[in-house]
């Protein structure tokens, strides 16, 4: 587990016998809570 400078934090798990990546999302906040800071639609802008 990882934690990001902007307080992401990332868990990876690797297994090299299968040639696989999968990714998940979560949150731990609703849109009431953020207080300012960006949604979590803001994690996928380009």
């Amino acid at each position: 587990m990882d934690t990001l400078p902007n307080g992401l934090t990332v868990w990876h798990f690797e297994d090299h016998s299968v040639p696989v990546v999968a990714v998940n999302t979560g949150r731990r906040r609703s849109r009431r809570r953020e207080g300012g800071a960006p949604g979590f639609a803001h994690l996928f802008d380009t």
